[in-house]
């Protein structure tokens, strides 16, 4: 998951609110694994998502991924609609040819617009 502090700082939504969500992201190979992608290897997802809060319970309801560029390294994306702490998560799953050794650096920028009722 990604935070906003890169440890623990959540992208909260509030109580009866309605977040339109463009979500970019990129990913980078940092050290390569034993057999997996090189060093620099890359990837860049955009994604448009709509995530709700009705009366204390958020809901992800809908996300479409607008573009995927792979860079030499795959993987995916996702945003999730986490009720436990009322935020919205941004999960990047690495590329199955990755190594457990494999170290790579996500970063994602955020543009929401908000509706309250």
């Amino acid at each position: 998951d990604l935070y906003l502090d890169g440890s623990s700082a959540r992208l909260t939504i509030p109580t009866n609110t309605v977040w339109s969500i463009l979500t970019q992201v990129v990913a980078v190979v940092d050290e390569s694994g034993t057999g997996g992608p090189t060093q620099g290897a890359c990837c860049s997802h955009l994604i448009h998502g709509i995530l709700s809060n009705v009366g204390g319970t958020v809901t992800l309801v809908d996300q479409t991924e607008i573009d995927k560029v792979p860079g030499g390294a795959t993987g995916n994306a996702t945003l999730i609609g986490d009720n436990t702490n009322k935020a919205l998560r941004i999960n990047f799953d690495p590329p199955n040819q990755a190594a457990a050794d494999t170290v790579m650096r996500v970063v994602a920028t955020v543009q929401i617009t908000q509706a309250g009722f």
